[in-house]
């Protein structure tokens, strides 16, 4: 689900208002049902298995699940919500149904974009927004016009989300621009193509150290493809690393 902060009602105005485009938000956890099914030999057996199902699921912080007819994608779960598993009237077997909260509100892909994208690689399945006539490319040298494919169903974000760019730069004042989102971060002062450059978060880092002379923030990149755009730079090489998300 999708919770909008740009939404709202006003007393004269029909139903609710919004933007047609560009609207702020947050995706919410989710729940995701599974049915466990624990067999034993013997009671003995039964009650050794029922804890080991206990200890599997419940736990501190959250873990991976993936669901096997899809196998390349996977959900960051905690197990919040109660179940009971007992014997019922001595039998070897009991089928419990356990709900896990998917706390990103998506899935994420198992494989990032350094993974090979050709389906018979078998890192990622056409259910993944994968075209069978195109590989995306996500590492780019000396370009100063590239398109990036974002092949997720949701914008990216280093805040948010596992997305990071690997940059070796040269030049003075070079700016990056998506120009699909309309966002530029320009670097200000001189780079040289051994400057390792990185995104953590908001910051942007210059082997390791934080760039404090720049405007903007590294572009988000928008589901589908992003046209960039460098300036400033005489020598570019520029890889994208993340994983991407699906609702």
């Amino acid at each position: 689900m999708f919770e909008r902060q740009t939404a709202g009602t006003n007393a004269l105005i029909n139903g609710t208002m919004m933007l047609k485009r560009g609207n702020t938000g947050r995706y919410t956890e989710r729940k995701i049902n599974i049915k466990v099914l624990v067999e034993a030999n013997s009671s003995y057996q039964f009650q050794i298995k029922r804890d080991a199902v206990y200890n599997l699921f419940i736990r501190e912080d959250p873990y991976y699940v993936i669901n096997t007819q899809q196998p390349y994608k996977r959900w960051l779960v905690t197990c919040d919500d109660a179940f009971s598993i007992y014997q019922e009237n001595g039998k070897k077997y009991q089928e419990v149904d356990i709900t896990l909260t998917a706390i990103q509100g998506l899935a994420e892909s198992l494989n990032d974009s350094t993974a090979s994208m050709e389906l018979k690689d078998e890192k990622f399945h056409l259910g993944m927004n994968i075209r069978r006539d195109s590989t995306p490319v996500f590492h780019f040298q000396n370009k100063n016009s590239f398109v990036v494919d974002n092949i997720g169903d949701v914008r990216l974000d280093p805040i948010n989300y596992n997305y990071n760019v690997e940059m070796y730069l040269q030049g003075t004042d070079i700016s990056i621009t998506n120009i699909t989102t309309n966002e530029t971060l320009t670097l200000n002062g001189k780079f040289s193509k051994t400057d390792k450059i990185t995104l953590l978060k908001h910051h942007i880092l210059k082997n390791s150290a934080p760039i404090s002379d720049r405007s903007g923030r590294f572009p988000t990149l928008a589901a589908g493809q992003n046209q960039f755009r460098i300036a400033g730079a005489t020598y570019s090489d520029i890889r994208f690393i993340t994983h991407f998300y699906y609702k």
